[in-house]
Parts: structure tokens; C-alpha cells; sequence
């Protein structure tokens, strides 16, 4: 009734006609200041408790914009559900004991999502849709199951990794993490992946297939599957660029007529079934938390990290584009809800037979039709729960059909190898490990652990004197301690900065230390941590902040006398 209600009213039923449209200007509680808008008609009955309940005025929404979109958000993200049960369950495992029954994953795979989503809903109230990576699927298979790994060992990882998740997010230690990470690491990581989803997609329709000399090759274009593929992608690219809502799966479920249609695959025997769990929790508790090795550590320590980068940065992503950022602290209101949900949702997919649970970048397309609120999370949580009826149909769904959605996705990330600093070898080289490394060994932690240590190596390399310093003192220096000498430098007097340019180079300031300190008061408020900002290394035979910084000011603080003297540059 409550829902009723409110689209009547938003659409101009008899309640809503009595009533005189009204605007105001709008305040979040957080101290997010909104814009003024019209709010449309006051809110009625039970309408009321719904708005209230979900901050429907307050962030500007109806009910029935934010239905709307939840509907929006499921259609584009409702692929998960037939591309994560080929993905972890190939043709080249089917009916061997170290894969999952599809219709398993299937189930799984919904009631993940409809849990984890629900969490971000309810608790969180954000409009964020959570789900089963198909990055860490790729990895789960072909990372772990088919290079020996037992089934029920790799989804105890799965759950202990949402159980880390979890914690992380309590204490804060994930916002560290996310904090310390470099940026370069950050985006070349979803580059690598993009480039091993894809690589599994093509792989999965044989367009590559293995060869003993140079491991890969091309393989026969002429096979029906094959061309479905081609045909497929090439529908998908059109459809996403008349931005058709829905356009990926609408891609699936025409390749699948197709190939059903014309007897490529076979037609599914069942539609509808009770969904059942069987007996995987009971093996996930016996055979997989009791028999953890070191290769198990590895594989929880790849999931933990992978899924803390994914989330923070597509939920921060999904915030700005939401109006959920504060912009005071500059984290997403609600957001350790998304993060808890993400946790409890992995806790259960590794119990019943999925992967990781994230937030899907596909929550865009229902923000983009107006949903600011959980009340779109909720819609989609409760059609995923609903999907989990439809296993048999959703488990037949053909590879040819879903082969080219991971192909899509691997260029839709690929797109972010544009944020790496190509030009700046420190960083693009830790960032083309990455992204090689990852496709070519099939592994996720590969490419992270070569991508980390390389820049770990390089910037040491590269900051010759914070290795002095390591060495003298026994820790990093204080950038605190510099920023506070920049920002005193920056405002120093005329008079002040000319006469220590004078006796220091034994020359008229005049113009050019009032350029010199132009230039330092934009490296000081720059923050000195952007390579942009860096001065020029022929200005002088050390950095500008070993110019600028008298002797008699700083040398009677050792410490204080390196730290203006050092570059932060991360």
C-alpha cells in the first residue's frame, strides 16, 4: 500500500491531484548542503513512513524513480548470474568432482547478491548493488580449481576473505590500506584484470586456444559457436552505443535463442526449480577450513586485497555520481555498510558455492535514472532472490552467449590504463607488471605481488636520501614537519626570502626570487606528493626545498633540516 501510494502520487493520482506542488531547499543531516529543488506532493499515510524511512525528500527521490531504477540496475547487472557459473564451472571440467554443479552457482550466485544488497539497503541506505566479481571468479578457477586446488579448500578462502573484509572495514585498517596503496597499483590492477576476464572469454568459445610451441593461438573462426561470439560482440558494441538500458543482457538472451534456435547448444530440460543448496556447506566446513595451506593464505590475501581495491574505488565512483560523497570527509555516507555487505555476502557465497562479493559498477545505470536511495538496492535484492527460482534456464545459458560480455568487460577496464603515468618509468613499470603479469600466469596475486614489490624497489631507488635517512635515524621522516616549512616559506615576506636568496647565491634577487617563490608556493600547495608539482631537477643541484630552507632556520633540528630537504613524492 505504502508503495502504491507513493507512485500515485508521483505520477498524479487522486491524492497527489489535491495537493499543491511544493520546493524547498534541502539539508542532509550529515551536513551535505542540496541544492533547491521541487520535492512534488507531500506525502501521505503509510507513503510517509517510506519516505521517511529511506530519506526519500531529504536526497530528493519518489518511490517510483527509485523502483524504476532498481529495475534498471538488475537488468544490467542480472549477467552475472549466467556469466558466473560458466566462468567458475567450465566446459573443461564439467562432471569432474573439482567443479561446482551450474545450477549450484547459480543459486549461490543470487542469493549472495540479494544478501549483500540487501545489507547495503537497509543498512547503509544506498542504491549500490552488490555481486559475485567476475574478476575473482576467473581467479577462482582458473587460479585455484583447475591448478589443483580443491573446490571446497578455494571457497573457504571466499568465505574467509569476507570475514577479513569485514574486520578491515570495523577498524578502519581497510581505509589504511586504500590510504598507503598507490595509485598506480590501484588502476593498473582492474587493467590486468579486464585483460584476464577477457583472455578467459575467448579462451571459452576456443577463438584461443592452447598450442605447444607458443602456448596460445588463434583457433578455427569458422566453428558456429565462434561466430555467435563475433556476432554477439558486435551487438553488444552497437547496443552500448546508443546507450540501450539493458544492453548486455539483451545480448545474452538473443545469442542464446540463436544458438539454441539453430541447435549450436541444447535447450534447457528445466525452467523453474526449488532452489537447493545441497550438501556444500557441510563439505566447505569439513574438507576446506580443515585442510588451509599456504597456497589457501595466498589466495585469501588475493581476494581480500582485490576486493578492498574494487570497492573503494568504485564506491567512491557511484558516491560522487549519487550526491552521497561528504564533502567534508570525502567518504560516501553510508559506505561502511557497502563494505560490511560485501563481507557477509562473500562469508555466504563461500558457503554455498560463489565467489567474493563487490560492488557492481553496473549500479551506475540505475543512478543514472534517479535512484539516490536503498529503496533501489532493495528492489534489486529482492529480483535476485526471486532469479534463484530459475536456475535450470539461467545454468543453460550458453558460452557463446556470454563469452562476449566478458569481452566487453575486459575492454570497459582496460580503459583505465589511461590514469597511469606512462611517461614516468618509476610508476609505468610496477604498472605493466601488473598488467602482464596477471594474463599471462592466470593469476591475480602474481601480478599484484610483482607490481608492489617493483614499486616498492624503485621508489627506494629513486629517493637515494630517504634511504640516508632510514639508515641515520631509523625511520621515515615526518612529511608533517615539511608541509608546516613549505606553508611558513610560502608566506614569508619579500623582504625575508630576497635577503636569503642574496646571501646564499651571491646575486641580485630582485625578479627571480620572486619567481623562485612563486613556484614554491604552488609546490607547497600542491601538497608535494604530485609529480606535477616536482621542481625542475636543473634549477639547482638539489631540490628547490634544500634552497629555500636557511640554515640558520632548520640546522639546529637534524631531522627537520632533512625532512625540507627531501622530495615526498609516492
Amino acid at each position: 500500500m505504502c508503495i502504491r501510494d507513493s507512485i500515485n502520487a508521483e505520477y498524479g493520482g487522486a491524492q497527489a491531484a489535491s495537493m499543491a506542488d511544493r520546493s524547498s531547499f534541502i539539508a542532509d543531516p550529515n551536513g551535505i548542503e542540496l541544492t533547491a529543488a521541487p520535492l512534488g506532493p507531500a506525502p501521505v499515510g503509510c507513503t510517509s513512513q517510506l519516505s521517511t524511512w529511506m530519506k526519500l525528500e531529504q536526497r530528493q527521490a519518489t518511490a517510483g524513480v527509485e523502483m524504476r531504477a532498481g529495475l534498471i540496475s538488475f537488468l544490467t547487472m542480472s549477467y552475472v548470474m549466467v556469466v558466473n557459473p560458466s566462468v567458475m564451472s567450465p566446459e573443461t571440467c564439467q562432471g569432474k568432482p573439482a567443479c561446482l554443479p551450474r545450477d549450484d552457482v547459480v543459486v549461490a550466485t543470487a542469493l549472495s547478491s540479494a544478501i549483500g544488497t540487501l545489507i547495503a539497503a537497509l543498512g547503509g541506505n544506498l542504491p549500490f548493488v552488490l555481486a559475485p566479481g567476475i574478476g575473482l571468479s576467473t581467479y577462482y578457477a582458473s587460479g585455484l580449481v583447475l591448478n589443483g586446488m580443491d573446490k571446497e579448500v578455494a571457497l573457504a578462502t571466499v568465505a574467509i576473505s569476507g570475514l577479513l573484509v569485514i574486520f578491515l572495514s570495523l577498524t578502519k585498517v581497510a581505509g589504511l590500506i586504500m590510504k598507503w596503496m598507490p595509485d598506480t597499483i590501484k588502476v593498473s590492477t582492474v587493467v590486468g584484470m579486464g585483460l584476464l576476464i577477457a583472455f578467459v572469454g575467448l579462451r571459452s568459445v576456443n577463438i584461443v586456444v592452447s598450442d605447444p610451441v607458443n602456448l596460445v593461438m588463434m583457433g578455427d573462426l569458422t566453428e558456429p559457436k565462434v561466430i555467435l561470439t563475433v556476432v554477439g560482440l558486435a551487438l553488444l558494441t552497437v547496443l552500448i552505443h546508443f546507450d540501450v538500458k539493458g544492453g548486455i543482457l539483451l545480448t545474452i538472451v538473443a545469442i542464446t535463442l540463436i544458438s539454441w534456435i539453430s541447435g549450436v547448444s541444447d535447450w534447457p530440460s528445466q525452467i523453474v526449480k526449488m532452489p537447493v543448496v545441497d550438501s556444500i556447506p557441510a563439505s566447505v566446513l569439513k574438507d576446506g577450513f580443515t585442510h588451509l595451506d599456504k597456497d589457501a593464505v595466498v589466495a585469501v590475501l588475493a581476494f581480500t586485497l582485490v576486493s578492498l581495491l574494487d570497492m573503494a574505488g568504485v564506491m567512491y565512483g557511484l558516491g560522487k555520481m549519487s550526491d552521497l560523497v561528504d564533502q567534508d570527509t570525502q567518504q560516501v555516507m553510508g559506505g561502511i555498510y557497502g563494505f560490511v555487505g560485501s563481507g557477509i555476502g562473500s562469508v555466504l557465497a563461500g558457503l554455498v558455492g560463489s565467489t567474493p562479493v563487490i560492488i557492481g559498477i553496473e549500479s551506475a545505470a540505475g543512478i543514472a535514472e534517479g535512484g539516490r536511495t536503498g529503496l533501489t538496492a532493495l528492489v534489486v535484492s529482492g529480483l535476485f532472490a526471486l532469479s534463484m527460482f530459475f536456475s535450470p534456464l539461467l545454468s543453460a545459458i550458453p558460452h557463446e552467449a556470454t563469452a562476449p560480455v566478458l569481452v566487453m568487460i575486459g575492454a570497459m577496464m582496460s580503459k583505465n590504463a589511461q590514469d597511469i603515468p606512462w611517461s614516468k618509468m618509476r610508476k609505468a613499470i610496477p604498472a605493466f607488471l601488473v598488467i602482464t603479469i596477471m594474463p599471462f600466469t592466470n593469476s591475480i596475486p602474481n601480478g599484484l605481488a610483482a607490481g608492489i614489490l617493483a614499486y616498492g624497489f624503485l621508489w627506494l631507488m629513486t629517493h637515494p636520501r630517504r634511504i640516508w635517512y632510514m639508515v641515520r635515524y631509523g625511520r621515515f621522516s615526518d612529511e608533517s614537519q615539511v608541509a608546516s616549512v613549505y606553508n611558513s616559506l610560502a608566506t614569508a615576506t619579500d623582504a625575508n626570502l630576497a635577503t636569503y636568496h642574496e646571501d646564499r647565491y651571491h646575486v641580485d634577487p630582485g625578479e627571480e626570487a620572486e619567481s623562485e617563490r612563486g613556484d614554491l608556493r604552488k609546490w607547497s600547495d600542491s601538497g608535494v606528493v604530485d609529480d606535477a608539482s616536482e621542481p625542475d631537477p636543473n634549477h639547482t643541484v638539489e631540490t628547490m626545498a634544500a634552497y629555500f630552507v636557511p640554515d640558520t632556520m632548520l640546522d639546529s633540528n637534524p631531522e627537520q633540516s632533512f625532512n625540507s630537504r627531501t622530495s615526498f613524492n609516492m
